[in-house]
């Protein structure tokens, strides 16, 4: 997890790649590769999924340090603008959860406008920001 945003309604995670390299998925397969310069297809990891399982985990440390659940989004972000997704196939759920950089304030503005209800007030807020700052 690179970049957390905690509002008093909602979390977001944003998992930072700064790749040129260009990524492919393939919804076939649900895999995603990368190409070598010898034209070899070389798998690599799901991001979507490492994001993922950060934001479960962060959810259950905060279960475990007695905060009250937030909604918690996340997403991967393309810091690069020489990368390149490319996927075959339709994957809705892998395109919805990679952004560009320049997309971020879009992206909040997208979740923050679901209006999600108020959680946390500015007491319980400055209470809560010391622990997610020490979240590793």
């Amino acid at each position: 997890m690179d970049v957390l945003v905690l509002t008093p309604s909602f979390i977001l995670v944003f998992e930072v790649k700064n790749s040129t390299r260009h990524l492919h998925y393939d919804s076939k397969t649900e895999q995603f590769y990368k190409i070598e310069t010898d034209g070899r297809k070389v798998g690599t990891y799901n991001p979507i999924e490492q994001v993922h399982n950060q934001a479960y985990l962060l959810s259950r440390w905060l279960q475990v340090k007695g905060v009250e659940q937030l909604p918690i989004d996340y997403y991967v972000v393309r810091s690069n603008p020489k990368s390149v997704l490319e996927i075959t196939g339709s994957a809705p759920h892998i395109t919805s959860k990679f952004i560009s950089s320049e997309n971020i304030p879009n992206t909040v503005r997208k979740v923050d406008a679901r209006n999600f209800p108020i959680i946390l007030d500015k007491k319980t807020m400055k209470k809560v920001k010391p622990k997610v700052a020490s979240f590793s």
